[in-house]
């Protein structure tokens, strides 16, 4: 691949292919009825080229012409279009990305299969298309033509919200809970711990109830999904609160209301359940925890001293 191809293919860092993608689109949308319109008026007037675009099908019909088609096709037609379209100057010469940040452009081009200088008639869009949105990163691809020589993959990729705990690994999944992939290094390490088989299900709504109370939610170190109902949400100390399974929202503003007043999450406890209506019942534990304390040197995320979170059933 040439340099001027490999510059052509980063739209977002490629203003020559940014503005010829316009054209292109530009071309599309008006140049067909623009060109049709003018070329009738010009050489036939409207009234003949009325008259043409109704006789000259039913005359190709009536004539033999789409029987003879089909059968040029069946034998090896097509072979025949993408030879002359080749040689009209119909092949691939730039390919142009929009949206990625984290998947790697060999990726990409690996995934899309289509070669410069192919014949862009016969590139296969669709199978295309499926191979991006497979790649680990990408939630959808669209992949269009732009005769006579551009393709064009928009990309829109995953957001990571959480890392998901499944069986002792850790995976990077999006707020909708798709996962992405297996997380490895530090990248992701300030983003919340979920554990639990249908915890990624769950995701979305976890973070939407945890970012009312940003102060709060810094706290966290991981939410345990229980029993397929409920949360058990584990903070630095360490304490655990048990959110109930009906309307975990009004619980965990009550723990952020009585964590502003009173501090809770600072003293020597080592539980705090909210499972029962207006009820607090609080289950002492080892010694207080009166400031913020980071996880042991070396602990991944979602750990307390290195130790994964444990699952649970109740």
């Amino acid at each position: 691949m040439t340099e001027s191809r490999q510059q052509s293919f980063e739209l977002t860092q490629n203003p020559r292919a940014k503005s010829k993608l316009r054209r292109a689109e530009t071309r599309r949308r008006k140049w067909p009825r623009r060109a049709f319109w003018n070329a009738c008026a010009r050489r036939t007037g409207i009234a003949l080229s009325i008259a043409a675009g109704f006789g000259l099908p039913m005359w190709w019909f009536l004539s033999g012409g789409m029987e003879r088609t089909w059968i040029a096709a069946r034998e090896g037609g097509w072979q025949q279009i993408e030879t002359r379209s080749s040689g009209a100057g119909l092949v691939v010469g730039d390919i142009l990305v929009e949206g990625r940040t984290r998947t790697e452009l060999d990726t990409i081009r690996t995934a899309l299969g289509i070669r410069y200088g192919e014949p862009i008639v016969s590139a296969d869009l669709a199978g295309a298309q499926a191979r991006i949105e497979a790649l680990p990163w990408v939630r959808s691809a669209v992949v269009t033509r732009y005769l006579p020589d551009t393709v064009f993959v928009r990309i829109e990729e995953h957001a990571p919200a959480a890392l998901w705990q499944k069986a002792g690994t850790l995976h990077l999944i999006a707020a909708d809970g798709a996962v992405i992939q297996r997380y490895s290094g530090t990248s992701y390490s300030h983003l919340p711990v979920v554990v639990g088989a249908d915890a990624p299900a769950h995701t979305r709504a976890l973070l939407e109830m945890l970012a009312t109370e940003p102060e709060l939610a810094r706290r966290l170190t991981a939410a345990v999904r229980v029993g397929g109902r409920r949360w058990t949400l584990h903070f630095e100390g360490p304490v655990q609160v048990m959110l109930p399974a009906k309307d975990p929202a009004s619980a965990w503003r009550r723990l952020a209301d009585a964590h502003r007043r009173h501090g809770i999450l600072g003293r020597a406890l080592a539980a705090i359940d909210l499972r029962f209506g207006d009820r607090v019942i609080l289950r002492p534990g080892g010694a207080a925890a009166e400031k913020k304390s980071a996880p042991a040197s070396g602990a991944a995320p979602g750990t307390t001293g290195g130790k994964k979170v444990r699952e649970q059933d109740t």
